[in-house]
C-alpha cells in the first residue's frame, strides 16, 4: 500500500509589491506505505499538550508552534521509515505568460512531483496508491480539475491508477505531517533558515525546482525553459 501526502508553504501570487506575497513557493509529498506510524506522532504530541496543561485544538500547524515542538517532530519524523519530495518554485523566475493561470501551475508542479515519487518508490502497475492532498482551494470545480489532472496523468505514463482525496488538514493527521515538512523547506529557501529542513535531510529523496508544464489535457503544453 501506498500514501501520498501533499502539502505546500507560501503562496502563487506574483506581486510581489504586497508585503506578504513569499518569493518561493514549495510543495511537498510524503511518501509512507503506513499511515498509523504517521498519525502516532500528532496524538503524541497532542498528549503531551495535555500532560501539560496546555490548551490546544486538534491540528498541528508548523508555523503556530514553538521551536521545542517543531525539534520533537521533526525528531520522530526521522525515526520513521518515510521518503520525502520536495520542489522548489523560485517565482520570480517564472514568465509572465505562465503567471496567468495559477491552477495549472499549481497542478503541473504536482505532476511533476508525482512522477518523481512513483518512480523513485517503484509504485507498480496495479498497485494500490492513495494520495491525500491539503484542501488549499474552497473551489470543487478546481479540485476536481487537480484530481482529474493527477489521475489522467499516472494512470497514462505509468498504468497507476491513484485514489486521490482532497481534504481539510484538520481531518488527516498525515496531511499535518506533510505540512512540517514543506515548511522547513520553505524555511529554507524564503528565510533561510535550514535548521529543521536538516533534521530530515536523509529522509530526502528529490529535492528539485520546477522543470515544465507537464499537462496530459493540454494539447500545446508550454515550457518553462527560464530553469
Amino acid at each position: 500500500m501506498a500514501y501520498i501526502f501533499i502539502d505546500e508553504s507560501g503562496d502563487l501570487g506574483f506581486d510581489f509589491r504586497k508585503r506578504k506575497t513569499s518569493r518561493y513557493f514549495v510543495m511537498a509529498m510524503l511518501y509512507s506505505e503506513r499511515k498509523e506510524p504517521i498519525e502516532r506522532i500528532v496524538r503524541k504530541i497532542f498528549r503531551e499538550f495535555r500532560q501539560t496543561g496546555r490548551k490546544r485544538s486538534g491540528e498541528l500547524h508548523a508555523f503556530r508552534e514553538s521551536d521545542q515542538t517543531r525539534r520533537k517532530v521533526f525528531n520522530l519524523i526521522n525515526r520513521l521509515d518515510v521518503s520525502v519530495f520536495n520542489i522548489c518554485v523560485d517565482k520570480k523566475k517564472i514568465r509572465n505568460e505562465m503567471r496567468k493561470d495559477v491552477h495549472h501551475l499549481y497542478n503541473n508542479i504536482a505532476l511533476q512531483l508525482l512522477e518523481k515519487v512513483i518512480v523513485a518508490q517503484k509504485i507498480l502497475a496495479g498497485e494500490k496508491a492513495f494520495v491525500i492532498a491539503d484542501r488549499h482551494e474552497t473551489s470543487r470545480e478546481i479540485n476536481t480539475k487537480f484530481v482529474d489532472c493527477l489521475k489522467s496523468y499516472s494512470e497514462s505514463m505509468f498504468n497507476v491508477k491513484i485514489h486521490i482525496d482532497v481534504r481539510p488538514s484538520y481531518t488527516e493527521k498525515g496531511l499535518q505531517i506533510a505540512d512540517f515538512i514543506s515548511w522547513a523547506s520553505y524555511q529554507k529557501y524564503e528565510n533561510e533558515n535550514d535548521e529543521f529542513f536538516v533534521m530530515i535531510r536523509e529522509k530526502i529523496i528529490y529535492e528539485g525546482a520546477l522543470n515544465d508544464l507537464r499537462n496530459p489535457a493540454m494539447q500545446n503544453p508550454m515550457s518553462l525553459n527560464t530553469w
